[in-house]
């Protein structure tokens, strides 16, 4: 029978954050990139490492966490 994993108190698992980019129109270009990140604002900062100079959206589940646009604001 398998174990199941102990994870400590207080240790949180990373959430999944869908990366969308969007074309200059507003709408959504193609399948979403997938980020793990701890925070939105951890997911925000890794989308701006990742993508810059991209339009894009950062959702987490349903969630709509921020635009982004091509220079970063």
């Amino acid at each position: 029978m398998p174990q199941a994993e102990i994870i400590p108190f207080g240790n949180e698992l990373p959430l999944a954050y869908r990366i969308y980019f969007m074309t200059s129109a507003g709408r959504i270009a193609g399948p979403a990139e997938v980020i793990a990140s701890n925070s939105d604002q951890d997911a925000i900062e890794k989308a701006k490492q990742l993508f810059a100079g991209r339009n894009l959206e950062i959702w987490q589940g349903a969630r709509l966490i921020t635009p982004l646009s091509a220079d970063g604001n």
